[in-house]
């Protein structure tokens, strides 16, 4: 569903004008209007000049709402709604883009971040400085519009790529599970939505990825075969969504804490048995 939300247009020129393209402009001239636009304020091209570093910042973010289908669809939509950049906060319509994680700020950590160098001083701006993490957070916004528009088979190889870049991301292999579903290819989206629950449950603390462990069990039920229904069989079914976000946080807050309480129990039994050890040599051997 459709909800209202505060688009905070900061003070610059329409994201449309920062990069010199049309409105209505395709991903891959987006793409080369950005790496343009990139040459000309650069802070590898120009060190120590804030006014082309500040001007960078304002590109890293045009290029970070307009290369993602669904930011660029709430932004058209303050452009509609007549959004102007001087205006100030105006209130719009946000589509319900989808979330993957067991939160938007997941969401959003997991696109940037994961795979990536983390530092304390790690922002957008930055993420889009690295020349490496930012062709690979570009191809994967690229795969996501191609599987927004339809194009599931070139989306599934750009998801692929990224795949193969970092493993361990979430997003990537969820996209690859999905857009290989939509080709029709159950064995591949049944391994990377497992990978998915793997990584998910090696999380600190760990997420839950209800949304994924029904499109798994709906997999195997619906296209699995026999083989598949076997699996759901000894698969206990996925929990039902939780009611407020409250119950949520509750239960998330109890999974931290059972995880250092069985962290706390193995490092217990690890002394006590060195402490065993300890003692039986202080005591010599039986007689």
């Amino acid at each position: 569903m459709s909800k209202e939300f505060t688009f905070n247009f900061p003070p610059y020129k329409n994201y449309y004008e920062v990069l010199g393209c049309r409105v209505d402009v395709k991903f891959t001239e987006l793409k080369k209007a950005y790496y343009k636009r990139v040459k000309e304020c650069h802070p590898d091209h120009f060190p120590n000049n804030r006014q082309k570093e500040e001007e960078f910042k304002v590109v890293a973010q045009a290029m970070n709402v307009l290369s993602d289908p669904y930011k660029r669809q709430d932004y058209n939509s303050f452009l509609q709604q007549g959004g102007k950049p001087k205006q100030g906060p105006k209130t719009v319509q946000k589509r319900s883009a989808p979330v993957i994680m067991d939160s938007e700020e997941d969401d959003a950590l997991e696109e940037w971040f994961v795979g990536a160098e983390i530092t304390n001083s790690m922002s957008l701006a930055t993420l889009f400085t690295d020349l490496e993490r930012q062709e690979r957070f570009i191809l994967f916004r690229e795969g996501k519009t191609l599987y927004k528009t339809g194009n599931a088979q070139k989306a599934l190889q750009l998801f692929l790529k990224c795949y193969n870049i970092c493993k361990v991301n979430i997003l990537y292999n969820y996209y690859v599970a999905m857009s290989a579903s939509k080709l029709r290819k159950w064995g591949l989206a049944d391994k990377h939505f497992k990978i998915c629950i793997r990584l998910g449950d090696e999380r600190t603390p760990s997420q839950k990825l209800l949304k994924i462990r029904k499109l798994l069990y709906a997999l195997r039920q619906n296209h699995g075969g026999l083989l598949g229904k076997v699996k759901n069989y000894f698969t206990e079914a996925p929990p039902p969504e939780f009611d407020s976000p409250e119950e949520e946080m509750v239960e998330r807050t109890g999974r931290v804490f059972e995880k250092m309480l069985v962290q706390n129990m193995k490092q217990n039994r690890v002394k006590n048995k060195q402490l065993g050890s300890s003692t039986r040599k202080q005591l010599g051997p039986k007689k």
